[in-house]
């Protein structure tokens, strides 16, 4: 049997997750009716059924695999939605097919396709295994964290009635296996983010996972199969769903249907006036506003023409705040197709790779091949990059000394392969050469706000004038090129960084020596103090008290001094002793540091406790600590020698029995 018909629009979006806004959302901030339309036009996957003679772009991956649906999805939410998508989903792509039947066929129509579908048999899940413990909480803060609160809105998804744990959980791990039109990109989570994430949509109350199984294959009808395979094909489901089913099912070309009212066999639950404003043609600037709002990037990304959604959840945007708005917020889509090589662009929403942005918690998903290439190809089209590059006679040598302190001071903030920033983490350089069209990069350099307003980068030419005369006569073209030379390849380090770890080691000479640090066996608190004679302790000036010792050598200072992201520091010399309940005889509580003195060889430590000042001044003697107690500390023992019975050799001073000598 074979059905003609003027408008079928189908699409059967079972797996997706549902938009918080109604149809499209992506399309709520896109003007011009026309390119609305042909972004609808796509998501409908109109060119399934209808040969795109318009030339407007619309081919798309298959719609969703529906080998295996009956285990995924629960059968009674799949009667419920075939019987009415919009009403059981808002939002959905997949049209009411059967609005026109009487409720008595529609209902055996219904039940024919659930059998049919049950009998696609799908493989067992892959987290099948998964043995964790389950956290709501934990999924509660993935979602809003690494992006997916910006198009979802976890109240009112509805999967509870719908999924099944371990596919739903297999699914947020690989979208595009089961959807590889990238409607719902590839958030690369780790089984345990996708579990946790599973737990929270599903609105699990257990947290034992082996309370859990996987549904079997519900029992089919094999008449109702039969019957349910004949209305897949003849009803125009082949037409988007890949199942080794030939449809039945002839439409139009898209100039027949252009202009005429709504579809008169598929139906969306709203007012679908797509074939009324479908363009004869739309500009390469439209048609990437069109895809950009179709596949909802403007959820998380600005470009001219599909801006203002990203102000609607400005808060779960997180990151590095040091670097303003751009240390939270992706970066603008304006000028893309000009800014990004082609291979740059497909590698970013193909493939995990060219992800260059670490401080930002919102993750950049994958799209997919097919996806990759047309907009990349979209991108390229609408922003007409130029393929003149100016900056082809600079000098590496002269371009890393630019780069360096002395000259733009770029390593102020931006890293450069291993080589981290002396100051805040920005974007890494490493690959500029690789990312960046040259004329793109020149026009950047001349003027940074004009790209990215409110950017913390500075325009070292202003009015295309060096800032630095000295370097290169000031010449600015020379300046750039020189620099686009070395970042080709980086492989000399620019002047101005610190020696590295390990070399960078705090000397001691006549006087002590008192640094500030986090200490690996201290903790954040510490004061690190070295003493002429070669003896070193640290003094917790949370607990205010002696928490470690040793002999030799003092410190490397460079994670203290040049890492903002310092690591804890460890003794460089020998016979280390940690003291984990500390060498003082008083509680922690109430205790508040006052600070320090050094006097010649020796150093004072003054605190607070309960209202009561104490300290202690320590000195080297002949290889030992001498430790002198005042104030309060020194009417109490001051020292508890049998709590390191077999560590230390602990004796007082027959002079003034308040001064202990410590030897280890």
């Amino acid at each position: 049997m074979r059905l003609s018909f003027r408008w079928p629009l189908l699409f059967l979006c079972w797996t997706s997750l549902v938009s918080a806004e109604p149809l499209l959302p992506g399309l709520r901030f896109l003007p011009g009716k026309e390119a609305k339309a042909v972004a609808q036009a796509r998501e409908f996957r109109c060119s399934a059924c209808h040969q795109d003679d318009l030339n407007l772009d619309l081919a798309i991956p298959s719609a969703p695999d529906l080998r295996g649906i009956a285990r995924r999805l629960k059968p009674d939410w799949i009667r419920k939605f075939l019987n009415d998508p919009s009403k059981t989903k808002p939002g959905t792509r997949m049209p009411h097919l059967l609005h026109a039947m009487e409720n008595g066929e529609r209902k055996k129509t219904v039940e024919e396709l659930v059998h049919f579908l049950a009998s696609l048999k799908g493989s067992r899940p892959k987290s099948a295994g998964y043995r964790f413990p389950l956290s709501s909480v934990r999924g509660k803060e993935t979602l809003h964290k690494i992006g997916c609160a910006n198009c979802h809105d976890s109240e009112s998804l509805g999967l509870k009635e719908k999924w099944t744990l371990f596919y739903l959980i297999d699914f947020l791990q690989s979208p595009l296996t089961l959807r590889p039109d990238g409607r719902m990109p590839d958030h690369q989570l780790t089984q345990h983010e996708a579990a946790d994430l599973s737990a929270y949509l599903l609105d699990l109350k257990t947290t034992n996972v082996k309370e859990l199984s996987v549904p079997d294959n519900p029992p089919v009808d094999t008449k109702k199969v039969a019957e349910g395979r004949k209305k897949f094909r003849s009803l125009g489901c082949a037409n988007c769903h890949d199942v080794s089913q030939q449809s039945t099912l002839v439409a139009p070309a898209l100039s027949e249907v252009r202009g005429k009212p709504n579809c008169s066999l598929a139906h969306y639950g709203f007012e679908n006036s797509t074939a009324a404003n479908l363009p004869l043609a739309l500009t390469p600037a439209r048609q990437a506003q069109s895809l950009i709002a179709g596949l909802q990037c403007n959820a998380c990304h600005e470009r001219k023409g599909t801006s203002g959604w990203i102000s609607l959840h400005d808060r779960f945007f997180t990151g590095d705040e040091s670097l303003a708005g751009a240390g939270r917020l992706p970066p603008s889509l304006h000028h893309a197709g000009r800014k990004l090589r082609p291979s740059w662009i497909e590698g970013i929403l193909a493939t995990p790779s060219n992800r260059l942005r670490p401080y930002l918690n919102v993750r950049m998903p994958i799209f997919g091949g097919s996806v990759a290439k047309r907009m990349t190809s979209v991108l390229r089209k609408a922003d007409k990059p130029s393929k003149e590059n100016p900056l082809v006679e600079g000098s590496p040598d002269e371009g890393v000394k630019l780069v360096g302190a002395g000259g733009m001071n770029c390593i102020t903030c931006h890293g450069l392969g291993k080589w981290k920033s002396i100051g805040i983490q920005a974007l890494n350089l490493e690959d500029s050469h690789e990312r960046l069209e040259p004329f793109w990069f020149k026009e950047y350099m001349l003027d940074p706000t004009a790209y990215r307003p409110g950017t913390l980068m500075p325009s070292f030419w202003p009015k295309g004038k060096s800032t630095n005369p000295h370097i290169l006569n000031g010449n600015t073209s020379r300046q750039l090129s020189a620099i686009w030379a070395y970042l080709k390849e980086p492989i000399t380090q620019p002047p101005g960084y610190p020696p590295p770890l390990g070399k960078f080691e705090i000397l001691v000479t006549d006087r002590p020596v008192v640094q500030r640090t986090f200490m690996e066996g201290s903790g954040p608190h510490a004061l690190a103090i070295a003493l002429p004679g070669a003896v070193n302790l640290v003094f917790d000036t949370r607990s205010c008290n002696l928490t470690e010792l040793w002999k030799g050598k003092f410190i490397d200072g460079y994670n203290t001094w040049f890492d903002r992201f310092a690591t804890p520091t460890t003794p460089l010399g020998h016979d280390h002793l940690r003291l984990e309940s500390g060498l003082l005889n008083q509680k922690d509580d109430g205790a508040r540091f006052d600070g320090y003195e050094i006097d010649g060889e020796s150093v004072r430590l003054i605190w607070n406790h309960n209202g009561q000042e104490s300290a202690i001044r320590v000195e080297a003697l002949d290889g030992f600590l001498q430790i002198s107690t005042e104030g309060h500390l020194a009417k109490q023992t001051g020292i508890v020698p049998s709590a390191f019975a077999g560590k230390l050799r602990i004796s007082r001073s027959s002079a003034n029995p308040q001064t202990l000598q410590v030897r280890w």
